[in-house]
């Protein structure tokens, strides 16, 4: 993943294409950045932003490849919660001066292998979990798994649910609710590691945006929940 201290507006552009391979990783280098430099916070700001923007980007993505029923619960919240992004995003992006410093590069893969095979793996044994504690368990089972799924990758829990949905394991509204908690989760975990890499300096920059992308998501759901027979 490449990850670079350009000076001025340059890193919190570069987040949003982190933001497609891993967010965590992404906003854990933007606290870094805030870390070493406390001038760059509102850059870290931007940067975490902007990379839940691709996030949300990357779950419509999924949605519309996997389940298109899902997307009907889902659309709203997952594209409020990356307006809500992209506002405070530019926002932060708007308050950076331009700093005068020599820009620090460090270098790597932008996508790797790896993450694909991960990806696929983490999918794979979530599905086939979520498969057996749906026999065992019945439906509350499999909406446990793809729900504290979401804490390590909300893109796996959301096409887990979307594949449960689809093959009749789980029904359309209980799979809506089972990812509208695994991205909730995962929202709460970018936060934390925002604060235990750059402290509260970060959160205090962080945690008003994620507090809104979650009553976009939620918002969103329940809307199309008390519209939906």
């Amino acid at each position: 993943m490449l990850l670079v201290n350009a000076p001025g507006q340059g890193s919190q552009y570069l987040a949003f294409f982190g933001g497609f391979v891993s967010i965590i990783m992404t906003i854990a280098a933007m606290g870094r950045q805030a870390r070493k430099n406390p001038a760059r916070l509102s850059a870290a700001g931007a940067g975490a932003s902007f990379s839940s923007i691709a996030t949300n980007i990357e779950l419509l993505v999924i949605l519309v490849m996997t389940n298109i029923q899902l997307l009907r619960y889902l659309r709203p919240g997952v594209t409020g919660m990356g307006l809500v992004a992209a506002i405070y995003g530019w926002g932060f992006a708007l308050w950076i001066k331009m700093p005068a410093t020599t820009a620090e590069l460090y270098s790597g893969r932008a996508f790797e292998p790896k993450h694909a095979f991960l990806f696929a793996g983490a999918f794979a044994l979530m599905l086939a979990t979520a498969a057996l504690l749906q026999r065992l368990l019945g439906s509350a089972g499999a909406n446990a798994v793809v729900s504290v799924s979401g804490f390590f990758d909300a893109h796996v829990a959301t096409a887990s649910a979307a594949r449960l949905a689809s093959s009749g394991a789980l029904a359309v509204g209980p799979a809506s609710f089972a990812a509208l908690l695994a991205i909730t989760a995962n929202t709460a975990v970018n936060a934390i590691v925002a604060v235990v890499v750059d402290g509260l300096g970060i959160a205090l920059t962080m945690c008003p945006s994620h507090a809104a992308m979650l009553a976009a998501l939620c918002g969103g759901w329940l809307l199309i929940k008390m519209h939906t027979p």
